[in-house]
């Protein structure tokens, strides 16, 4: 049994494994450490599959997997599979205030300055405060972006959020606006 993604954002994960010859059920067990003695979610599933509904607390789980046959005799625990739960995003990134403020330069080039914890950044430009008309929205892993292609005259809005390894995407930062 592996759980895949790890680290996850899903504090609800759905746990899959293998099914085993002549089993008819089998009996889940999720856990906050590795002895069990901690147990989270403890079900009988006549499927390969279990999603824990009640949202789990970040930081280390651990799950194992014993078939059942039809005598309902249980097997030994498989190999325990460990995994992260980690739902809280890095800290909100600081736009660079874009200079010259007004510019001729029709592909600007927008900067930001990075944060512990972030692997990778969304970056918007819009032609309006409220981002209803999105000019460029993409995912970066370095800290500027160069919007190839020629944007219109007028005013110009940016902005930037940090996204982590479990893929938790921040607030955005403040917006920063040039003409």
């Amino acid at each position: 049994i592996v759980y895949t993604p790890d680290p996850t954002n899903d504090n609800t994960p759905t746990l899959n494994w293998n099914a085993a010859s002549g089993a008819i059920s089998y009996r889940v067990q999720l856990s906050s450490n590795a002895s069990f003695t901690s147990i989270i979610a403890d079900s009988i599933k006549t499927t390969t599959s279990v999603t824990i509904n009640t949202p789990v607390a970040d930081g280390m789980k651990y799950f194992r997997v014993a078939s059942r046959d039809g005598l309902l005799n249980q097997s030994a625990f498989s190999i325990v599979d460990s995994f992260i739960v980690d739902t809280t995003p890095a800290t909100t990134p600081t736009v660079v205030i874009y200079a010259p403020d007004p510019t001729n330069d029709n592909t600007p080039t927008l900067d930001w300055i990075s944060v512990v914890g972030a692997v990778k950044y969304r970056v918007q430009l819009s032609s309006n405060a409220s981002f209803t008309s999105i000019i460029a929205d993409s995912i970066k892993t370095t800290l500027s972006v160069t919007i190839n292609t020629p944007v219109s005259d007028g005013m110009k809005y940016f902005r930037v959020a940090s996204i982590d390894v479990s893929n938790n995407q921040s607030v955005f930062s403040t917006i920063d606006s040039f003409m």
